[in-house]
């Protein structure tokens, strides 16, 4: 101890005196202000903690996100493109000198190449360890998931879960803050902007891996108390140690990410609660609200999912009956890797500190009769990601055999039939239980009798937070319920004047039902406050369409797709605009992009087909409708427009 308080002395004599505004950025790393204050780089760790810092580059924590670039392209880049029959369309990742790209294309009735969508990747999701998924960013910040991921364990590029089916979300499904969450470092972004209701903005110089200070708390404060040459107590108090917490207090830094009882219906942050507010030290159920499900087919002791370590732990019976003693950190050193020649002899060390050792009975996949773990914790193929196989934290007498636990498997939707918080006992009961829960379903799919619900105990609660009003106005929009919506959002704008996703809801909601000058209203005065909205700017364009006032619309769906490219719907309304100004081969490239973007998009078929005709090109225009016949969404459109198409003399 006493060589390293000389040590750290000596390091601090060396350095050059700071001025009060250097001082702000200790070791010349910045300080982190907004939603997310007193962060700083983890390199900055580096500098007292280098052995801790360099072995922890080796978790799979450290690596959980970070730029695509070519250096790190853990995978096969040459490999065949990976064909998926159910939306027949191909997909591939390619490697360049200094770029990962993505393709996805389909082939025509001549087996020609069609709807080509390439993306350069942008960020790595996932250390690689077991899977890999890829993402890119738009220009204003929000960040899409692509539809393949790379699988270490096999070798083999598959489908993300829950791109299985054909009606998947293709290359727009966007990643939220809840998933970043647990995946990276908290970003440098202004105070509110984490407000769950907000959009899911990111900047473009995000932080690389889930970084030290996710378990240890913001780091600024210490260094600079290091810096000071204060105390030794006043320096470790200026940070956060999980292993002197409480039981409760130190469970939760793990269980912050590795606690997720269902990836159908995930739970809500307290609706009090920005995203980037969660610190060690805390209880994780005052931040968070875990819900779990019943599932009509599949009871709980046998649900086994991805995310599921901290979830079949908590119910194995070492971990109960060690009232506490037994923890996450008992097994798992945070900064230090196991190596795969350690992990035996290491993790059965810890099962020996309560058990004495035993003759086991070998099984078939067990080699090993030392090997605690490949028996009562041992590895199975997991329900929702079903071409990765992980480690089931449950702690049992008896598993089924490897043949059982690692079979091939076909992903099967939950049968969910009722929910529950994880820890009844200590959430909110009543209606504000009834609201919380409610909501953790409407984020995951729109249900008619979750409205219903919500509505009711929204109204019984008198709740004045925002969020649940504005969740509920938006899947009653989406069911077409439009006079309650606007009754909702009355609500909402009582909480909240002026709130901007509260009047750009309203102004979808009386543009549907005609009243066009009320929702141009309540559209400009949201994009006041939000003027680089992606969506605003659409819907102003719409309206501005329905108008007929073409060059604004123009400039609207222009400014929408100059922030967010993979807008399809602005791509077919651009289209749409350049055929009213006769500039046919503009229109036709605007479908295409459409259709690049959204393959199953039936209106750009369509009008691409009709563009063509008037062009005299009744070959292209038959190749997009007997294409699109095959995969657009509203076949049956497709096949009237051929019809008609065929009967027409050329």
């Amino acid at each position: 101890m006493l060589k390293q308080l000389l040590l750290v002395c000596l390091c601090f004599t060396c350095l050059p005196v700071y001025s009060t505004e250097e001082l702000q950025a200790p070791l010349g790393f910045e300080i982190t202000t907004g939603a997310a204050a007193g962060f700083v780089d983890s390199k900055a760790c580096a500098v007292c903690h280098n052995e801790l810092y360099q072995s922890y580059q080796e978790v799979g924590m450290a690596n959980s996100f970070f730029p695509a670039k070519v250096e790190h392209a853990l995978a096969n880049y040459n490999a065949e493109p990976l064909y998926q029959s159910a939306s027949q369309r191909y997909y591939q990742m390619q490697k360049t000198d200094s770029k990962i790209i993505f393709k996805r294309y389909q082939k025509d009735a001549d087996g020609k190449l069609i709807n080509l969508f390439e993306q350069r990747v942008d960020w790595f999701l996932g250390s690689g360890n077991k899977v890999r998924s890829y993402l890119y960013q738009t220009e204003n910040g929000q960040l899409f998931l692509l539809p393949i991921d790379w699988y270490s364990e096999t070798g083999e590029w598959q489908m993300h879960p829950g791109f299985e089916e054909k009606d998947h979300s293709g290359v727009l499904r966007e990643v939220n803050r809840e998933c970043m969450f647990c995946h990276n470092a908290y970003p440098q972004v202004e105070q509110g902007s984490d407000i769950a209701w907000k959009p899911n903005l990111f900047p473009k110089n995000l932080p690389h891996g889930t970084g030290c200070q996710r378990c240890h708390g913001p780091g600024a404060k210490h260094i600079q108390t290091a810096l000071d040459v204060e105390s030794l107590t006043d320096i470790r108090n200026a940070i956060t140690n999980p292993a002197k917490l409480s039981n409760r207090q130190r469970d939760s830094v793990c269980l912050q990410c590795h606690l997720l009882p269902s990836g159908a219906i995930v739970g809500q942050r307290r609706f009090d609660r920005p995203i980037y507010s969660f610190r060690p030290s805390e209880f994780i159920n005052d931040y968070l609200l875990h819900v779990d499900v019943v599932d009509a087919e599949l009871p709980k002791s046998e649900r086994f999912e991805i995310n599921h370590q901290g979830y079949r732990f908590l119910q194995s019976p070492c971990y109960l009956k060690s009232e506490g003693k037994l923890t996450c950190i008992s097994c798992h050193n945070p900064h230090k890797k196991v190596t795969q020649e350690e992990r035996v002899e290491h993790f059965s060390a810890v099962c020996k500190n309560c058990h004495t050792p035993h003759q086991a009975i070998v099984s078939e996949d067990i080699k090993n009769s030392k090997d605690c773990t490949g028996c009562h914790m041992p590895k199975r193929r997991t329900q929702d990601v079903i071409h990765a196989v992980m480690t089931d934290h449950r702690i049992q007498v008896q598993s089924a055999s490897a043949r059982e636990r690692l079979a091939p498997m076909d992903k099967v939707a939950p049968k969910i039939n009722a929910l529950d918080f994880l820890l009844p006992n200590l959430s909110p009961k009543h209606a504000e239980g009834e609201i919380y829960k409610a909501v953790s379903v409407l984020q995951s799919f729109t249900s008619p009798s979750m409205v219903d619900k919500l509505q009711v105990n929204l109204l019984k609660s008198g709740l004045k937070e925002i969020t649940p009003w504005l969740v509920l106005a938006n899947a009653q929009i989406n069911l077409k319920r439009f006079q309650d919506a606007e009754k909702t959002l009355n609500r909402a704008l009582e909480i909240e004047k002026a709130n901007p996703k509260a009047l750009q809801l309203y102004g979808v909601a009386m543009l549907t039902q005609g009243k066009v000058e009320l929702a141009e209203s309540l559209f400009k005065q949201a994009l006041v406050q939000l003027p680089n909205s992606a969506d605003l700017n659409f819907n102003y364009g719409l309206l501005q369409l329905n108008n007929s006032n073409y060059k604004k619309a123009e400039k609207r769906f222009q400014k929408a797709i100059s922030q967010r490219h993979n807008l399809a719907i602005a791509w077919y309304y651009l289209g749409y605009l350049a055929n009213k100004e006769r500039l046919r081969e503009q229109a036709i490239a605007h479908f295409k992009r459409a259709l690049e973007i959204d393959p199953s998009h039936t209106r750009s078929y369509i009008a691409i087909a009709e563009t063509y005709i008037k062009l005299g090109k009744h070959e292209q225009a038959l190749r997009y409708l007997i294409h699109g016949r095959k995969v657009a969404a509203q076949p049956g459109l497709i096949l009237k427009k051929l019809k008609q198409l065929q009967s027409r003399p050329q």
